[in-house]
C-alpha cells in the first residue's frame, strides 16, 4: 500500500521565518464560527451523534412507511404504544452500538461490516419482537400483520442505514488517506513501528522522525498529502500557543498530522519536546503513547516492551475483583443452561458424524491452563486422527491430520460444543482467552514476557483474538493473539463480550473457523 524512502529534503526543511501575530481585535468572527465548526467535525464523537440522529429518523420513517403500507389505520399515538414502538426501536439501535456501529471508522471491510451490521439488526428486531411477545402480547404488535410491519421495518432501516455507514466510512477513509501520523522515536523503535505499520496494511500515511524531529523515513502513497513543513516547525509553533497570540496558521498547520506517535517510552523524551506536545493537545492534535496508539487504533496491546512493570501500570487487577466477573460467571451459567436443550441433539449427530467418519474415540480430552493458572480438561469433538506426544503441537494450513468430517466442524466450530459442559463446571466461560495446551503454555511462559496476565480470566469458547485473528501456528502468532487477549482483559466489560458473541455467530455461519 505504502511506499517507505528517507526524505533528507524534507529533513533539512529550514524554519519558518518569524511572523507578526494575528491582531485578534480585527478578526472576522465568522472565521472563528467556521473554526470551530470544522474542529467540532473533525471530532469521533460528532461523526457518532450524527449518526444516531440519522438512524433514529430512518427508523422512525422505516416503522412509518411500513406500517402505511401494511396497517390500513390511523396511527396510535397514545402512551403506552410509543412506548411499543419506542422498545422496538431501541433494541435495534443499541445492538447497532454494540458492534460500533457509531463509531467513526476510518478503515474499512466493506463485506465483513455489512454482514455484521445485518447480522445485529436481525437480532436486535429478534430481541424487539420478543419483548413486545412477553410484556406486549395483548396490543396492536401481536397481531400478525403488526409482525410483518416490525420485519419490514427492520429491513427498510437496515439498507439506508448501512449506505449512510458505507457512505461516512468513505469519506473518513478519503481522508484518513491523506492526513498523516507523525511518529517520533528513537531509529530502532521507529523501525520496529513501521514494519508493524505496513504489516497491519494501516489506512493513514505515516511520517518518522527523529528525537530532534528530523524526518528519517516515511509511509506515503499517491493520495497522501505532502506537509508544507518540517515537523520540527510545527512543534516550535505549537510551543508557542498559550504564550501570545498565535503566528498566523500556526494552528492550521498544526493539523497537518492526524495524531502523533510516541514509539518510546514517554519519560524517555526530552522534557522540552514533551512540553512542546503538550502544548499540541491545546491544538486538538491526540498525541499517543504507543500503548494508547495500539488500544484505540488497533484494539489490541503493544507487547514489545511487555515487562512485569507494565502490568502494573495497566492496573489489570481490575480484571480480577470487577463486579462484572460475578455477574458474567452467573451469565455463563444462565446460558449455557439455556443452550443445553439446544446443543444436546446437535451434539449427538455430530458425535454420530464423527464415530462413522473416523471410528473410536468421539471426544477429544487435553489438558488446558485456566484462570490462575490452574489445570483442568477440556472436551471437545476429535477433529483429527490420534495424536502422538511427537505430534506437531499446531494445526498448519491444509494438515493432514484433520479428517473429513473434522475440516467440517473446524469450520463451522461444532468441535467445541462439548466445551459448554466445561463452563457448566466453572472452569471456562463462553467468552475469554482461549485456552492453551498446558505444554505450550509453559514454553510460552519462557520465551513471552507476562504471557501469565492471559490467565487473569477463566478462557473462553469464544473470544477478542479468536474472532480478530487466525489459529495459532507458531510463537509469531502467540504474541500477536497475547495483544488481542491483553486488550480484552483491560476493557472487561459487558459491551466487549457482546460485541464478541455477535462476530462469533457472524464468523460461524461465514464458515470462519479453521
Amino acid at each position: 500500500m505504502f511506499t517507505s524512502a528517507p526524505n533528507p529534503d524534507l529533513a533539512a526543511t529550514p524554519e519558518a521565518a518569524p511572523r507578526a501575530s494575528v491582531d485578534i481585535s480585527t478578526a472576522d468572527p465568522r472565521q472563528g464560527f467556521r473554526a470551530i465548526f470544522r474542529n467540532v467535525a473533525r471530532q469521533p464523537w460528532f461523526t457518532s451523534l450524527c449518526l444516531l440522529g440519522a438512524d433514529v429518523y430512518l427508523v422512525t420513517m422505516a416503522y412509518l412507511v411500513s406500517r402505511a403500507v401494511r396497517v390500513n389505520q390511523a396511527l396510535d399515538m397514545s402512551p403506552a404504544y410509543l412506548v411499543q414502538v419506542g422498545t422496538f426501536f431501541v433494541c435495534i439501535l443499541v445492538a447497532v452500538a454494540l458492534i460500533g456501529g457509531y463509531k467513526a471508522r476510518r478503515t474499512f471491510r466493506v463485506f465483513q461490516f455489512a454482514s455484521e451490521f445485518a447480522l445485529a439488526v436481525l437480532i436486535g428486531a429478534a430481541l424487539g419482537a420478543f419483548v413486545l411477545f412477553v410484556f406486549f402480547s395483548a396490543g396492536d404488535f401481536y397481531s400478525a400483520q403488526s409482525r410483518v410491519v416490525l420485519f419490514y421495518t427492520a429491513i427498510g432501516y437496515a439498507i439506508p442505514a448501512l449506505g449512510l455507514r458505507l457512505l461516512a466510512a468513505a469519506v473518513w477513509t478519503r481522508r484518513a488517506r491523506r492526513v498523516p501520523y507523525l511518529a517520533i522515536g528513537t531509529p530502532r523503535e521507529l523501525e520496529d513501528f513501521e514494519k508493524y505499520c505496513t504489516r497491519m496494511d494501516f489506512h493513514n500515511p505515516v511520517i518518522l522522525a527523529d528525537l530532534d524531529l528530523h524526518v528519517v523515513s516515511q509511509l506515503m502513497d499517491d493520495q497522501a498529502r505532502a506537509i508544507k513543513v518540517s515537523p520540527r516547525t510545527i512543534l516550535q509553533e505549537a510551543a508557542r500557543v498559550g504564550e501570545h497570540p498565535p503566528e498566523h496558521g500556526a494552528a492550521r498547520r498544526a493539523h497537518e498530522f492526524e495524531g502523533i506517535v510516541l514509539t518510546d517510552p514517554p519519560e524517555s523524551y526530552p522534557p522540552h519536546l514533551l512540553e512542546k506536545l503538550a502544548r499540541l493537545h491545546f491544538l486538538r492534535i491526540p498525541v499517543y503513547s504507543e500503548d494508547a496508539f495500539f488500544s484505540e487504533i488497533w484494539r489490541k496491546e503493544s507487547v514489545h516492551r511487555l515487562d512485569h512493570s507494565w502490568a502494573l501500570r495497566q492496573n489489570f487487577q481490575l480484571a480480577r475483583h470487577s463486579a462484572y466477573r460475578y455477574l458474567k460467571t452467573a451469565a455463563d451459567y444462565a446460558l449455557a443452561l439455556l443452550l443445553l436443550p439446544i446443543a444436546l441433539p446437535l451434539m449427538a449427530l455430530v458425535g454420530l458424524a464423527v464415530l462413522l467418519d473416523s471410528g473410536f474415540p468421539v471426544f477429544y480430552r487435553q489438558e488446558r491452563v485456566g484462570r490462575g493458572e490452574g489445570k483442568f480438561t477440556l472436551l471437545k469433538f476429535r477433529s483429527m486422527r490420534v495424536r502422538t506426544e511427537e505430534d506437531d503441537p499446531y494445526t498448519r494450513d491444509n494438515d493432514n491430520r484433520v479428517t473429513r468430517i473434522g475440516r467440517f466442524m473446524r469450520l463451522t466450530r461444532l468441535d467445541e460444543l462439548p466445551q459448554i459442559f466445561n463452563v457448566l463446571r466453572g472452569e471456562m466461560s463462553l467468552v475469554g482467552p482461549r485456552a492453551e495446551w498446558s505444554r505450550i503454555v509453559a514454553d510460552y511462559e519462557t520465551k513471552i514476557p507476562s504471557y501469565h496476565l492471559r490467565h487473569l480470566v477463566k478462557p473462553g469458547i469464544t473470544g477478542w483474538a479468536q474472532v480478530n485473528y487466525r489459529y495459532g501456528a507458531d510463537l509469531d502468532d502467540a504474541i500477536e493473539k497475547l495483544r488481542y487477549d491483553l486488550y480484552y482483559i483491560k476493557n472487561y466489560s459487558l459491551v466487549l463480550d457482546v460485541e464478541i458473541l455477535l462476530k462469533t455467530i457472524l464468523k460461524v455461519f461465514s464458515f470462519g473457523g479453521k
